[in-house]
């Protein structure tokens, strides 16, 4: 097998970076596949087989494989942090769940309603960080692909975009738990039985979803862009 020449990867860059697409990861795989077959012929052959592959990865096709790829990656990746949040529940890690969750119990029967909204806000914080130093990381592995593909075009990791949806959700249960005792008529939310649960509620949800991204990134950031 032979290692493909300056001009030739140089072709190759340019045929990749023209189908304009987003994820990162489509793009580091057709390129692979591309380098990978060429390499497998003989120089004489090069601008047979780059047609070929041309005509396959059409851009349509490529759009095809970039959709599925998310798809496939959302699919996954919500797979692995169900598994990871399971996972808490088993022995010996169910000790350590049961006296966490004993112990914001027990803290939210001492403590009025709006301390109870500033408590939340310190696991959608940390949250918040985890995401700018995963965003950071990210851009830092982005940066270095297109500096090799050749691309100028904005291209984003297809985890980093499902991360940041979950983090818009995130953000929307707590705008929704604002709004919503002000929509049914509570005057004062603060003291209303609903507000209670619903903050103990965000507040389990924001350390069970801060535990599974931590160890879901920890997991992927070994082999994936982020």
């Amino acid at each position: 097998m032979r290692k493909l020449s300056e001009q030739e990867l140089d072709q190759v860059k340019k045929a990749i970076a023209a189908k304009e697409l987003i994820s990162a990861e489509i793009l580091m795989e057709i390129y692979d596949h591309y380098v990978s077959h060429l390499e497998s012929f003989e120089d004489s052959e090069f601008e047979t087989e780059m047609l070929e592959l041309e005509m396959k990865f059409t851009h349509n096709y490529c759009k095809e494989l970039q959709e599925k790829h998310f798809d496939s990656t959302h699919k996954g990746m919500r797979t692995l942090q169900w598994k990871i949040f399971k996972s808490q529940f088993s022995w010996p890690r169910f000790i350590v769940t049961a006296t966490t969750f004993s112990l914001i119990s027990i803290l939210w029967t001492t403590i009025d309603g709006r301390t109870r909204t500033v408590v939340i806000l310190v696991p959608l914080g940390i949250i918040l960080l985890l995401i700018a130093w995963i965003s950071i990381k990210s851009t830092v592995k982005i940066r270095s692909l297109k500096k090799t593909l050749g691309v100028s075009n904005y291209i984003q990791s297809d985890y980093l975009k499902i991360i940041l949806g979950q983090w818009s959700f995130i953000l929307s249960t707590l705008t929704l738990s604002v709004l919503a005792p002000k929509n049914l008529g509570f005057t004062d939310p603060f003291t209303n039985p609903y507000y209670t649960f619903i903050t103990f509620f965000l507040a389990i949800l924001y350390l069970g979803y801060f535990l599974t991204l931590l160890k879901a990134w920890k997991l992927k950031s070994k082999t994936s862009l982020i």
